[in-house]
Formats: structure tokens, sequence, C-alpha cells
């Protein structure tokens, strides 16, 4: 039977033998975290470098402790890492008799650096007997992982689906249903979804050549430059109020223009200027109000005493007219 010296007191055989027992412990161990100590505690071997566990074995049908155990980093480089915290039993009771199933803790596997079972190394992790149907028959080639509820999943087609759960406890239960849902998926032929569970999606489908989204309330900010270009057309409604707005100038040029209103159309502006070659106004009924009203590049008044009007009376007979007033200084026409 087997135990590291931090629990050596009250052994049988002589220390030495023991001792030297314990530099020869070569054997690969089946364990479960117990307990952490953080990289900053004054306890900590590596100085702030990483977390030590105790992990807690079965050995030859007895408990055996290790502590201060380090683990592995998949780089092991300043630039290059990848490190991360391995979870705690609720019930280390458990665990304690010698039971790894019925505790949510990680199940790791141990072995000691040149046979000291002072120096215990975690190698890596074993799948928890209790966490079943990730690999199945029916998933084919699969790959699946989770950590603190982001779960990474690429499957038989090659997909890659990352979806958000919010943080989870040791059950895998997550803390804020409502949170969760959020999910990015890239699909079998490219396209790419991103979608909150909810009504806001974005889409870019690679064999429709197209970029869609769906969402609540949509807002776009661009601290220099903004541009919309299209090669076809580019189509902007609205089933309630629209408002484009410049505190700038604002131009719109275009081949042909079309002004449509279902209801009453106002421009206001300071001053108005209408440039065209021909100038149509085609009403029922025109009402220009202004104190002065001038047509033409040297206006002068509409009506005068010499002003003629030439038409034909019922017989055929042209017929030559003069008005007889009132006159008006304030409609020109040039």
């Amino acid at each position: 039977m087997f135990f590291p010296s931090s629990i050596l007191s009250g052994r049988n055989e002589d220390k030495v033998s023991y001792i030297n027992k314990l530099k020869e412990n070569v054997k690969l161990r089946l364990g479960v975290i117990i307990e952490v100590t953080e990289a900053e505690d004054e306890e900590n071997t590596t100085k702030g470098v990483d977390l030590e566990y105790r992990v807690l074995t079965m050995e030859d049908d007895n408990v055996a402790i290790y502590n201060k155990c380090i683990t592995v980093d998949a780089f092991g480089g300043v630039a290059d890492y990848f490190r991360f915290r391995r979870r705690t039993p609720d019930n280390p009771e458990t665990v304690k008799k010698g039971n790894i199933r019925g505790q949510n803790g990680s199940i790791v596997l141990v072995l000691c650096l040149d046979g000291d079972s002072e120096q215990a190394i975690i190698l890596a992790a074993l799948a928890h007997p209790d966490k079943k149907g990730i690999l199945t028959k029916e998933k084919e080639h699969h790959l699946e992982g989770e950590f603190n509820g982001v779960n990474v999943e690429i499957n038989k087609d090659g997909e890659l689906t990352i979806t958000f759960k919010s943080p989870t406890d040791n059950d895998g239960k997550p803390s804020n249903p409502v949170a969760g849902g959020t999910s990015f998926k890239i699909e079998k032929d490219g396209s790419v979804n991103l979608t909150d569970g909810l009504s806001n999606t974005m889409r870019m489908d690679k064999l429709g050549q197209s970029f869609s989204v769906e969402t609540g309330d949509f807002t776009a900010t661009a601290t220099k430059t903004a541009k919309v270009a299209a090669t076809a057309n580019v189509e902007v409604s609205a089933k309630a109020r629209l408002l484009l707005e410049a505190t700038g100038s604002a131009t719109i040029g275009a081949g042909k223009l079309e002004i449509s209103s279902k209801s009453i159309a106002k421009i206001s502006a300071v001053n108005l200027e209408l440039e065209a070659t021909l100038l149509k106004a085609n009403a029922g009924t025109i009402i220009l109000k202004a104190p002065t009203v001038l047509i033409g590049p040297a206006p002068t008044p509409a009506l005068t005493i010499a002003t003629s009007f030439v038409g034909s009376d019922i017989f055929g007979v042209p017929v030559v007219c003069y008005p007889a007033g009132p006159f008006s200084a304030t409609v020109g026409i040039g």
C-alpha cells in the first residue's frame, strides 16, 4: 500500500525504505481533484505561474493523496500557452470513500516526474462516467467540448457550431438560461449564421451570395465615411417613418428621379431653386402664395393696361380684348 510522504507519519515500515519507495513511483495513477491552490497563494510552489491541485487516487484498493500537482501546458511558451482551471467536486467526501462516480469533479491521470511522489504532474483527464451521449454511432465522425457554458461542436459534415449557454455549475447546469442561446455556425456549404436565439440573426449565404440581417432596432455608426454601393438595385423601405438627414449638404443624382406621395408632399427651404430644360406642372389647381411672384429672367407685370388678348367670338370672328383692371405689380412674367 502506497501513500505520499505528506501523510508518511504512522507508517510501520522504516522511514528510509519508505522514502526510497516514494522515489520509485512510476505508475500512471487515476484520481479526482479535490482541492485547488491558487497561483498567487504563498504555499504555491510555482510562484504565480500556475494552479496546483490536490488529487485523490485509488491505489491497490487504498486511497492516496498527491499534493501540489501541476498540469501540462499544450504549448509551454511565453507567447503561446493553453491553461484552464479544473473543477473540484461539490461532495469531496464521496471521493474520499473511493468512489469516482456520483461526484462532479475532474477525473485526471497523474504521473510522477522521475518517479518522485512529491513531483506529481496531471497529464490528462478521462471522460467522466456520468457524462454520456456525446459520441454516438449516429453522430459518426464528431468532436465536441464545453468549458463553463461555451460549447464547441464539429459534426460529421465539418460544420462548426459555437454555442453560449451562460456559466455552468459542476453538473453543467447553466446559471442564466435567459442569457444563453447565442450561437455561431459555419455550415457545410460555407455559409455563416449568427443568432442570439431570439429575434436577432445575421446570415452570410455563400451559395446565394447574399448577406442578411434580421433584428429589432438596428444602428450603424461610422466615425469617418460610410459608403453603400451596389451594381444592381438599392432599396430602402419603411412601414412607418423614413428620415434622411444631413447637417451639411445632401446631393441626389439619378438618370431618372420619381417622387410620389399618397398623401401630402412638402418641401421646406429658405431658398428653393428649380432648374430644368422643361418644367411641367399637371394639377387641377395650382396655388402660389407669395408677396411677389416673378417668372422669367427679366420679369414685368403680368397684366397691364397695354396687355391684349386675342380670341374669337361664337361666329369665329377674331376678337381683340384689353383688360379693364385692377392690375398687379407683384406678379411678373419675363
